[in-house]
């Protein structure tokens, strides 16, 4: 009886295994080689937005401004405290907002017809 569980083990796996390509029986093979999508192909990579484009113009904070007569830089500080500096026609903000001018006091931005001013900031007050 025992011969014949053992024959009949073995007739199985030998139908099985004829089935089967050796690709898809390797434990060790990538999933998309076994037809399933690996976990790289099924889950899309995370675009990498620069940060001072994830957020809307306001939630970013002017630190301060740098003028002479070649340049005007504007120190912007991100939501996670990352300071850039900016100039005129830097992209700012996710609604496609372009700096337009860098004043004393503020930065003006423009998305599309709409134009919003970061004041100058520091620690929790706005200057006036």
């Amino acid at each position: 009886m025992y011969r014949m569980v053992m024959l009949a083990f073995v007739f199985v796996c030998t139908l099985y295994g004829a089935s089967h390509s050796q690709e898809e029986r390797n434990p060790f093979a990538t999933g998309s080689s076994r037809g399933k999508p690996a976990l790289q192909e099924a889950v899309e990579p995370a675009k990498k937005v620069h940060p001072l484009l994830r957020n809307p113009v306001l939630d970013y904070t002017l630190k301060g401004v740098i003028i002479s007569p070649e340049y005007r830089i504007a120190l912007i500080e991100t939501d996670t405290g990352m300071p850039n500096f900016c100039r005129v026609g830097d992209k700012l903000g996710r609604n496609g907002g372009v700096i337009a001018s860098i004043n004393e006091s503020n930065v003006q931005v423009r998305e599309g017809k709409k134009i919003e001013i970061l004041k100058i900031k520091v620690g929790r007050y706005e200057e006036e």
